[in-house]
């Protein structure tokens, strides 16, 4: 299964690499142990099972790759009359050979060696000089021998072996869909073939749960080159979570596919290839992306494009963006232009925390982070008392839910700040911008309470 599907050579060099233990293995065996006999059942259950893989390799090696068609008799009467010369000659070379080391004979704590440790060593070194020999032989697959053992590292191996046996018994589409899921879940690149399969399943909903799936797998050529397939084919729909998960995988050969997409005839088609780029950080096409959200006339497409620049951190783009926000009045909408601007300014984990937090209590949250930023600017003197005990009045109000005080308070000691510190263009902008919007206050403007936040602690703490 493994070379029809992966090739021959990794496997055949698969069998040595694992046999290549095995004389170790009889060298550390115990002697005399009462144990001993399941011991020695072990690592001949193990070494049959790396010749196994050898023979099965190299037999579909010489067969299918090796041997041209043209001379095939002439080159398997030099192969069998090889294989019998060395076959026949071994046991006849080892027998002397055990004579000569028969009076070795030492002891070192629990290793014992004898007339075997040296035919050990030998075997170990015919062992490692065939592997350099096969390395250097021609790849007969598409997956080389180092990503072919990676494979077994990867993800959940015994979850993707029973998937793929799930999925081919699979009799119905709900079963194929949920095969499909556990496949993606198994994040294992030996499923890749069953879910390149599922893209070209008749049912629509099982070739949407195979590029989900997809994207929750490591990124190999193959896979990439399937969701370009559906990309690029002639279901939008399909080719809108394609994009996407091209993004998720983070695979930058698929840059300049994407960027063919952003001139599609499909409108929701070129927003996700717009959100796709800028995940894979291509700032070749920021200049597009400016011009694009600059003529959108549709306010759903605009944000696509405001968070594409969010996420390049284009900061010359801060001021377009703030009066979008201030447009804007669908909150989810705010919440991803608030998030875009947050990037531009500085890494996003901050900013998400405090939208968590605010989210079940926003007055205590306020609070403590008004007092911790407090203290960390006291501390790098980046503000002076006066500015302290401000901050601390407005933190104090924040906490009793007196949250139109504690705005206003906290709008004073940004009036403040900016006076006494000096920011960059963009973060001087975007604090400014904020302070404006906090009155009137309400709970759409929660927004502009976190931004402050966090361009303070980018500019003031972190820069």
């Amino acid at each position: 299964w493994a070379s029809d599907r992966f090739g021959s050579k990794p496997v055949m060099i698969t069998g040595p690499s694992l046999a290549v233990l095995v004389p170790i293995l009889w060298f550390l065996i115990p002697r005399h142990h009462p144990q001993v006999l399941y011991i020695a059942m072990m690592i001949a259950f193990f070494s049959g099972m790396a010749m196994m893989g050898w023979t099965i390799g190299s037999m579909r090696y010489l067969y299918v790759s090796a041997v041209p068609r043209t001379g095939l008799t002439t080159y398997m009467a030099v192969f069998y009359a090889w294989i019998g010369l060395v076959g026949g000659t071994g046991p006849f070379l080892i027998g002397p050979f055990l004579d000569l080391t028969r009076n070795i004979h030492a002891r070192y704590s629990i290793l014992t060696i004898d007339s075997f440790t040296p035919l050990f060593g030998v075997v170990m070194m015919f062992f490692l000089s065939g592997l350099v020999i096969l390395n250097r032989l021609r790849a007969d697959g598409a997956v080389p021998v180092r990503r072919f053992w990676g494979m077994f590292m990867q993800g959940n191996v015994f979850l993707a072996m029973e998937s793929m046996i799930r999925y081919n018994r699979a009799r119905d589409e709900t079963s194929r869909v949920m095969q499909i899921q556990r496949l993606g879940d198994s994040k294992n690149s030996l499923t890749a073939n069953e879910l390149i399969e599922a893209l070209d399943d008749p049912s629509f909903n099982v070739r949407f749960e195979a590029i989900v799936a997809i994207s929750r797998m490591p990124a190999t050529p193959e896979l990439v080159d399937a969701l370009l397939l559906v990309l690029a084919g002639s279901e939008p729909d399909l080719g809108i979570a394609a994009a996407w998960a091209l993004g998720k995988l983070g695979d930058r050969s698929a840059i300049l596919p994407l960027e063919e997409m952003l001139l599609s005839e499909y409108h929701l088609l070129r927003v996700h290839s717009a959100r796709a780029l800028a995940k894979l950080h291509d700032v070749d096409s920021i200049p597009f992306f400016i011009q694009q959200f600059q003529n959108e006339p549709d306010e759903k497409l605009k944000l696509a494009y405001a968070s594409a620049l969010g996420t390049l951190q284009v900061k010359e783009m801060a001021g377009d963006l703030l009066e979008l926000l201030q447009k804007t009045t669908d909150p989810v909408l705010r919440d991803e232009l608030a998030l875009a601007l947050a990037r531009i300014v500085g890494p996003e984990w901050y900013y998400m925390q405090l939208w968590r937090s605010t989210r079940n209590d926003f007055g205590t949250t306020m609070a403590q982070a008004i007092l911790d930023l407090s203290g960390e600017l006291y501390r790098r003197r980046r503000i002076d008392e006066k500015i302290v005990e401000s901050m601390r009045r407005s933190a104090s109000a924040f906490s009793r839910n007196s949250v139109k005080t504690g705005v206003t308070v906290w709008a004073e000691c940004l009036e403040e700040i900016l006076k006494s510190s000096v920011f960059n263009p963009t973060a001087g902008k975007v604090i400014e911008h904020c302070v404006g919007q906090l009155s009137p206050f309400d709970s759409d403007r929660k927004v502009y309470l976190l931004l402050t936040l966090q361009v303070l602690r980018e500019e003031l703490i972190r820069r």
